[in-house]
This record gives structure tokens, C-alpha cells and sequence, in this order.
């Protein structure tokens, strides 16, 4: 029973961090949902740090034998940022590889998990 109050803790605390920043955001001149170059910098902040807020202490306790996995995720990261901030690429293959890196297996979002790395500075 403990376990599963800790993992409801986790996502909520994970989607209440998504209400609160899209309530700061929303109405900030910078934040442009319709240019894909602002909305990958929010996605990589926003599920960043709700990955860190719920799972921060276990990525962080378990580092040392996460470092691969790390290495390869900003790799296919980095591979994917040629295509979503290719201004000559068509747009809708631009939102299609942003949003690819949003779901799927943990290991796979490439966009929400990469955020979460950038997220724990004491890493």
C-alpha cells in the first residue's frame, strides 16, 4: 500500500507541476505556442522538471548506472533537434519528431526525459 501512496504522490505532484507552470507561462510574451523552436524549449522544461519532481531522487540515486542510458537520449536528442529546428523541413515532420519525443517507453521520450537530466543540477 505504501508503494502505491508514493507512486500517486509522484504523478501528482508530476501533473499539478504542469497545472502551475502552464497558469506562469500562458502569459508570458516569450512562450509562443505556435513556433515549434518556443514550444520545444517549454516541453523540455515543462516535462523536465515534472519527470525531476517526481522522479528526481531515484534518477539522481541511481546515476552512476544510468549514464549510458543518458549519453544515448541526448544523442537520439540531439539527432531529433536537426529536424524540429530545421526551419527548411516541412512542419508538420518538425511537430510530428517533436511530439514522437514525448511519448513511448520512458527511455524513448527523448524530449521529457532529456529535460528531466537537465533538470538535476547535482548530477
Amino acid at each position: 500500500m505504501e508503494k502505491q501512496i508514493a507512486s500517486f504522490r509522484r504523478v501528482l505532484s508530476h501533473e499539478l507541476f504542469h497545472a502551475l507552470l502552464d497558469e506562469y507561462i500562458t502569459d508570458k510574451e516569450y512562450y509562443n505556442p505556435n513556433r515549434i523552436e518556443s514550444e520545444t524549449l517549454f516541453l523540455l522544461m515543462n516535462e523536465g522538471i515534472a519527470h525531476f519532481i517526481a522522479d528526481g531522487e531515484h534518477i539522481h540515486s541511481r546515476y552512476e548506472t544510468l549514464r549510458e542510458q543518458e549519453k544515448q537520449l541526448f544523442s537520439l536528442f540531439s539527432e531529433k533537434a536537426k529536424i524540429i529546428f530545421n526551419k527548411d523541413e516541412n512542419y508538420e515532420i518538425r511537430s510530428s519528431v517533436l511530439k514522437e519525443g514525448m511519448f513511448g517507453p520512458y527511455w524513448e521520450k527523448y524530449v521529457s526525459i532529456t529535460g528531466l537530466f537537465m533538470a538535476d543540477y547535482n548530477i
